[in-house]
């Protein structure tokens, strides 16, 4: 299958159930600095910015940049 088709069927199920990081990059948000972290998205490669909330730290704001 081609990288185009594989990327526009994570697109299609990014679009339904949202997107997809690693759970590497989501281990970092844990212990970078300032708690946010620019990646890409493991389905579609969008590329994200996330945020850790301040006031639970255990869930993160999604942003597509």
């Amino acid at each position: 299958m081609s990288l185009l088709v594989k990327q526009s069927i994570g697109q299609m199920k990014c679009e339904i159930v949202g997107h997809e990081i690693t759970q590497e990059d989501e281990d970092k948000l844990y212990v970078v600095p300032d708690r946010e972290l620019e990646t890409s998205c493991a389905r579609c490669g969008a590329s994200l910015f996330l945020k850790m909330n301040p006031v639970k730290e255990d869930e993160y704001f999604e942003t597509e940049l």
